[in-house]
């Protein structure tokens, strides 16, 4: 006898390709976890989504009753009739029969057919050689049949143990197999992924047998590792979806792959939370903020009931906050009407408050301010110097606001925008929201806002102390709070990917042709065109999964915040130099285009430590400079609270 082949772990995907297939007659299958793989991680994880569609714990009774059935037969197998005669009925919230058969139907949904080795199979159908399925399986020879046709899965003669009560685990399986069609042994391959059925019994009857993994996620980047149920099962779901041909066409599929397997599930489970939530509110109409809320609206039309009005509402920090200062000029309130970055310039300040910078260059240079400087903004705005150039600025932003603030009342009446209204918005300290209730409330308007986010800052004050009407599903005040602080060092990478296809709203304006002013697109410049082709490949990405998800009604699982998210924690702030090389080499638009995170030429504008520390994402940039695997979390955090303590020590 030949010597078995055995595909150990170290290989790279299955060595079909240096089988000798001229040594055969028959070629044989084992069909689940070879020819099929199901959208589950575990077999038993099958039995929790039948037991989570009827609203009860299934898991262990199920695996009970079919313990007891092996038990008390004494034949090699049994059938799915005779477990579930095993199974109290009147601890079912259904009876066994609708039981049984939605367990079936499920059965049939989450089954795919693998494509590695339906390949294989297909090859050895071209050559001639007879194929035969053997599985050992409690299903129905119908049901079986039934997961073959709808995978397109070739066979020549079918062997289900239930049928013939053999087993290929004792070997019986196979004698019976080769009497029937009279094989010789040495003439025949199988092929499966049970070490004891699989290869040994066939290897202890003189067949060549090929043994597979039985876990096979070479098609995805971001793997199970056995932990947490739900996101194992998301895995086996993307390995046995995300189309291959797809990933090709998208011409970048790093990107596609971020979109398929992070992006996808986070919008997913966003908007089946954004659907629950508004309907518990009793929300009446939906806003979905711009720009991030472009995608957003976009996954909630597929995903969501659509008995609630759902809107694309223009607007941005600035175009919505500047119409409020009118209602209060003074520094203490501009200082914390806006989220203001550590460092800024005179210029960035004016542009902010609505003024066009132009005008009042004299005016910086007047109180002895440089206008393209980088000041500390906590510690200018303390400046008696910029305090004496702000009081000569009150009455432009006063008469500016005013005008912006009427231009958006009249583009808030045209939309609608009255009754119990929600808002949403990717985050993260909710001061849109803030701004429009100010408006609403100065107006007199009819509505009552509530804001729902991606995520909210649970320290910033509009949070704490319950400033705005708001929830945060990944984190919010009291609400997986670590997921913050690890999602604030890649907060550029998630914004970025949020992008919609226009340029930011500058003003709302009284014009019979337009509501907004818009800034020019900034990926419509040629240095950034190519970054927002990867931006809509990880977008469509995200909608293909979403599509795929919500094709499979059997397909029952949390999409919790700590499900769809821990791959974007182990992105940011764990990334592997993939990760750092791809997203660092991006660019974002703030006052000025800069890179993610690029080293190149670090040494000719600083220090490395200097570049990582005016790097948009830190974390990428240490791990793109050294390379090696470190902390770099944890060093960042260190870090941070060491120069914290020593600036509150120079106080």
């Amino acid at each position: 006898m030949t010597e078995p082949l055995h595909i150990r772990k170290g290989n790279k995907g299955y060595m079909f390709k240096n089988i000798n297939l001229a040594k055969y007659d028959v070629i044989s299958f084992d069909l689940f976890d070879t020819l099929i793989k199901r959208d589950v991680y575990r077999p038993s994880d099958l039995f929790k989504m039948v037991g989570d569609h009827f609203g009860f714990d299934f898991i262990k009774i199920r695996i009970d009753a079919e313990r007891k059935a092996r038990d008390v037969s004494s034949r090699e197998e049994v059938t799915i009739q005779e477990i579930y005669e095993q199974i109290d009925e009147t601890s079912l919230p259904v009876s066994r029969i609708e039981l049984m058969l939605y367990e079936m139907d499920t059965e049939a949904e989450l089954c795919h057919g693998n494509q590695k080795v339906v390949s294989f199979l297909d090859r050895c159908k071209c050559l001639k050689k007879k194929i035969i399925i053997i599985t050992d399986i409690y299903l129905p020879v119908n049901l079986i049949k039934k997961i073959l046709s709808q995978n397109n899965i070739y066979y020549d003669s079918l062997y289900v143990s239930c049928e013939e009560m053999l087993t290929k685990y004792t070997g019986h399986l196979y004698e019976f197999v080769q009497k029937e069609l009279k094989i010789s042994y040495d003439r025949w391959l199988h092929v499966g992924d049970n070490k004891k059925s699989d290869f040994l019994q066939a290897r202890k009857h003189g067949i060549d047998s090929i043994l597979i993994k039985q876990h096979d996620f070479s098609k995805i980047m971001f793997k199970p590792d056995g932990g947490q149920y739900s996101r194992d099962n998301l895995c086996a779901f993307k390995q046995n979806h995300i189309d291959k041909k797809k990933i090709s066409e998208s011409g970048f599929p790093y990107y596609y792959h971020i979109g398929y397997e992070l992006d996808g599930p986070l919008l997913y489970g966003f908007s089946q939370w954004l659907n629950k939530e508004f309907h518990q509110d009793q929300i009446e109409k939906i806003y979905f903020l711009s720009r991030d809320g472009l995608i957003m609206q976009r996954v909630y039309r597929e995903v969501a009931e659509r008995d609630i009005p759902a809107r694309y509402l223009y607007g941005s920090r600035r175009s919505l906050i500047v119409p409020t200062l009118h209602l209060d000029t003074s520094l203490a309130n501009v200082s914390t009407a806006f989220f203001w970055p550590r460092f800024g310039t005179i210029e960035t300040f004016i542009r902010t408050v609505g003024l066009r910078p132009v005008k009042y260059q004299r005016l910086a240079e007047k109180y002895n301010l440089s206008f393209s400087k980088d000041y500390i903004f906590s510690e200018l705005f303390s400046d008696a110097n910029f305090g004496r150039m702000y009081d000569e600025l009150k009455e432009d932003i006063y008469s500016n606001s005013k005008q912006e603030y009427l231009a958006l009342l009249r583009y808030l009446e045209k939309m609608d925008f009255s009754g119990r209204v929600a808002v949403v918005d990717i985050g993260w300290h909710g001061n849109m929201q803030k701004a429009i209730a100010k408006i609403a409330e100065a107006a007199h308007l009819n509505v009552q806002i509530k804001g729902y986010y991606l995520g909210l800052n649970p320290y910033c004050d509009n949070v704490v102390e319950k400033i705005i009407d708001a929830k945060g599903y990944l984190f919010d005040s009291g609400k997986n709070e670590s997921y913050f602080l690890k999602e604030r060092t890649f907060t550029a990478i998630l914004e970025m990917l949020f992008t919609a296809n226009h340029g930011s709203v500058k003003r709302f304006v009284s014009n019979a042709d337009t509501d907004c002013e818009f800034s020019a697109f900034e990926y419509s410049d040629n240095r950034m065109s190519d970054d927002y082709s990867k931006i809509l490949v990880v977008q469509n990405a995200a909608v293909d999964f979403i599509r795929d998800i919500e094709a499979e009604e059997h397909f029952i699982t949390p999409f919790d915040p700590i499900t769809v998210f821990q791959d974007w924690i182990k992105l940011g702030t764990e990334p592997s130099l993939q990760d750092a090389e791809n997203f660092g080499s991006m660019k974002i638009y703030d006052d000025q285009i800069k890179y993610i995170a690029n080293p190149k030429n670090h040494e000719k504008s600083g220090t490395i430590f200097s570049q990582i520390n005016e790097s948009v994402w830190r974390i990428g940039m240490a791990k793109r400079i050294f390379k090696i695997s470190l902390p770099y979390y944890s060093i960042y955090y260190g870090l941070r609270n060491i120069y914290k303590s020593l600036k509150g020590s120079n106080k």
